[in-house]
Parts: structure tokens; sequence; C-alpha cells
């Protein structure tokens, strides 16, 4: 569906019900149905996807995979998956913002994984130690834009929403701002950097998916 990111079972069977108890049921149960549709289509909405090749960002930065606020950034942080010497800008998704995710960068999924592990109750851990990531849920994902930049983001599980659903795995390609999944429900994303990049973000700032500079090079 181009507005919604709910599934396509959803849309075909929801208006049955609907129809349903329109015919037999009592009013009370077809308000209740209603409702409840129009609220997930509020949360699971979908934003027009444009992508101009004349963006006023340079081809070479980063910019925000998601709608969200920079809660921290930290510099020299190692990563069992995506290295050493790394910068991290933790994100914080809004539970009511546009829910999707894109590529920050043109470029080639390089590595997928899937961390099992317990959920992060966000709200009650503002600082995420590094002896305690390894130990949290999440999905991992390394790309490999088309100017060199490697980028990694592992998107955390927040106890209270949904897990990341990607639609990429090793090997796809896209452009940036192009879509490659949603996280509904508040989750957590945590973008590394080489060392190399200067981050143009600011810790507290609101960022806008697909429009917001992350990080940049510039030599």
């Amino acid at each position: 569906m181009d507005f919604s990111y709910l599934p396509k079972r959803i849309h075909f069977f929801w208006p049955i019900f609907l129809l349903i108890f329109y015919i037999w049921g009592p009013n009370l149960f077809l308000v209740v149905l209603l409702f409840s549709f129009l609220i997930l289509l509020v949360f699971f909405r979908k934003a027009r996807l444009v992508i101009h090749e004349d963006s006023s960002v340079p081809d070479g930065f980063v910019i925000s995979p998601s709608n969200g606020k920079v809660l921290t950034i930290r510099r020299g942080v190692f990563h069992e998956t995506f290295g050493q010497n790394l910068t991290e800008l933790r994100i914080s998704l809004s539970w009511f913002s546009e829910v999707g995710l894109s590529f920050p960068v043109t470029g080639e999924v390089e590595s997928y994984k899937l961390r099992k592990g317990v959920s992060l109750l966000r709200l009650g851990r503002k600082k995420l130690e590094d002896e305690n990531r390894p130990l949290i849920h999440a999905k991992l994902l390394a790309i490999k834009g088309k100017n060199g930049e490697d980028i990694g983001m592992e998107f955390l599980k927040c106890e209270l929403g949904l897990e990341a659903d990607l639609w990429v795995r090793p090997g796809d390609k896209g452009k940036r701002k192009a879509r490659l999944g949603y996280f509904p429900f508040g989750g957590t994303i945590l973008v590394y950097f080489s060392g190399d990049y200067e981050i143009l973000a600011g810790q507290g700032e609101n960022l806008v998916r697909g429009e917001t500079p992350l990080a940049g090079k510039f030599y």
C-alpha cells in the first residue's frame, strides 16, 4: 500500500469485519473496529517518497534514516560488528512521527544480522552501557556507500514497541532516501561512522528522515 506500512492482509480483512458487524453485529462493535482501524492508519501512515538527484545536501553526506531525536553522541566507540574507533549517534524514535526507515547513503547492503536478546526499556534507561548493549535484542545493518562510506546501524527493540521490519538483505542496493523498512512505536537506532567523519547533527536535535544531515567528510 502506498499510504500505509500495514500488511496487505489487514487492509483486506478489516473492511470485511466492518461489513460483517455492520450487517449482523451491534453498532458498538462497528464503532470500536472502525476507530481501531483509523488509529492504525495514523500510526502506520506512509509519507510520500521523493528522491531528488539535486538535493541541497551533498551526495557524500550521511542523512538521517528516520524521524527522531539525537539522544547522545559518543566517539572512540568499539563495536563487535562494525569495528573500532567509531562515532555513535543514538537516535530515539517518536511514537507519533512517520515510522519509515530509509537509506542514509546511496549504496549497497553489506551485511544483515539478527541479535536475539532482551528488549530495551528506553524510558527507564537513558544511558546505554557498552557491556549491556550486546545483550539487547537488535537488528544490525551495514551499508557500503558508493563513495566509500561505511555506515553501521543497530535497531534496538523497545520493550513497549515492535521490532524493526527491514526489507533489505546483503547485496540489495538503494539510493539515499529510498525506503528500507519501518520501525513502529518508538524504537532506538544506533548509527556508527568511522572516525574521519565530522558529525553535523547536535545532541538533542530533532531529525527528519531523508533530510537532516548526520555527518559528512570535508576533504
